[in-house]
């Protein structure tokens, strides 16, 4: 990631609730409720480098934190817990600075700006969204149209860089299309490419985009005739210069591709095996399985505090129909979440690994920092992948209820400062800046 002048941190979650919340590693409970399948191959422990208590999130005193939270607000009255993505009444997309509401716009097709939560991001600051028709894509900030995109796509790296903006689209058609752009001009294109979506992984503040170098770099891969299980290549772009990535023999599906501690880690299956994980890295091939489950149904890889990673996703086994959210550490050590419709959120920075699980329809939360968990009373739901943000090891996270009555809120540990709409809040983000 490039280095900024401005202390400015922020994180987005594979899982949200609506409103947000903070939870400091020190106020858990240890109750490790955790389904525990598979133990570390090499039969020793995961080394724990992210004891509770670490001092990495502690802000200096001399600094202030800025919560900021963006959010969708229905009319008063309107149960849009029913459906939140609804187009026969009014919505807005509201932005607040720490609970204060900085501004409020509609959202439709008159202002181009979505209520989809994988459309807005919350940048320095601002809220970045992007809105696509048929035959273009609008870039806005703050709710006024920047800039637009003659062809529609699907926005699944954006960064901003000054006064730049650097956007990396996937057109969604049979044959696919990539595009890297900056300010809307082309920059790299290849018009069979297909991009590793990573705009709900929490580890990706900028989706699929990250940078080395000051350069602008994604990974993407093509595939042969239409048939995505049948990988044809894999590439690095570094800004517009294009990089083969070497494939283990066999490798015919690519799950995921991300550079980690400097070494490329490719995740992927082969043809004849796609009950497991092959982990590619420095010219090595490991095989992950996960007891009880055969089918793969989704795969993300992230960064551990200790120089590993993880996998993560969900699983399947396809004699009974049951799955689960998964999370298995660089030693083989997998943790499954069987909730039925779970969904599951992976955060991690220097300090803290944080997973958060709850039914996809509503339920209790849980929530595990550095393997303390905890759960939280109340009828929640998942609504957005940004709503959570960690910082050091403090976590916070947005809530909303299923009953929409109750108002969406920010939870610092202590206490709930209620947000006052009829609504939910699809993204937190948390500047720290030197005080005045």
């Amino acid at each position: 990631m490039r280095e900024s002048k401005t202390f400015f941190l922020t994180l987005t979650a594979l899982a949200l609730f609506a409103g947000a919340g903070i939870f400091c590693v020190a106020g858990c409970t240890l109750l490790d409720k955790g389904d525990f399948g598979d133990t570390p191959r090499n039969g020793s422990q995961r080394p724990d480098s992210t004891q509770a208590g670490d001092s990495g999130g502690v802000i200096p005193p001399k600094y202030d934190t800025i919560i900021y939270a963006a959010g969708i607000r229905f009319p008063i009255g309107y149960d849009w817990a029913i459906d939140t993505l609804v187009h026969d009444v009014q919505r807005e997309l509201v932005f607040f600075r720490n609970g204060q509401e900085v501004f409020c716009t509609p959202v439709g097709p008159e202002t181009s700006l979505s209520e989809s939560p994988d459309m807005n991001r919350i940048i320095d600051g601002h809220v970045y969204s992007n809105y696509s028709e048929y035959d273009k894509t609008v870039i806005s900030r703050d709710g006024k149209v920047l800039f637009s995109i003659p062809v529609k796509e699907r926005i699944d790296g954006f960064y901003v860089d000054g006064a730049d903006i650097w956007t990396l689209g996937q057109r969604t058609g049979k044959h696919g299309g990539l595009c890297l752009r900056k300010n809307g001009a082309a920059v790299f294109t290849d018009d069979e490419g297909w991009t590793f979506d990573s705009s709900t992984n929490p580890t990706s503040p900028y989706g699929t985009l990250w940078f080395r170098g000051g350069r602008p770099c994604f990974f993407y891969y093509t595939y042969e005739d239409g048939v995505l299980s049948a990988c044809r290549g894999c590439y690095l772009v570094e800004e517009n210069e294009r990089t083969p990535i070497a494939l283990p023999q066999n490798m015919t599906r690519v799950l995921d591709v991300k550079m980690i501690d400097g070494s490329v880690i490719v995740a992927g299956q082969f043809s004849n095996n796609t009950r497991s994980v092959k982990i590619y890295k420095d010219a090595t091939l490991r095989d992950y399985a996960f007891a009880g489950y055969d089918r793969i149904k989704s795969c993300l890889l992230a960064p551990a505090p200790d120089g590993g990673f993880y996998i993560t996703g969900i699983c399947e086994a396809s004699g009974t129909g049951a799955s689960a959210g998964y999370v298995c550490d660089n030693l083989g050590k997998t943790r499954f979440y069987p909730a039925p419709g779970r969904l599951v959120g992976l955060y991690t920075t220097e300090a803290s690994t944080v997973i958060v699980y709850c039914s996809e329809g509503g339920g209790y939360p849980t929530i595990n920092i550095n393997s303390m968990e905890r759960s939280l009373e109340g009828n929640f739901r998942y609504l957005s992948t940004r709503s959570g943000f960690v910082l050091g090891d403090m976590f916070f996270m947005a809530f909303a209820s299923m009953d929409y009555t109750l108002r969406p809120f920010i939870y610092d540990g202590n206490s709930r400062r209620i947000l006052d709409i009829n609504g939910f809040i699809f993204e937190t983000s948390v500047m720290v800046i030197p005080k005045s």
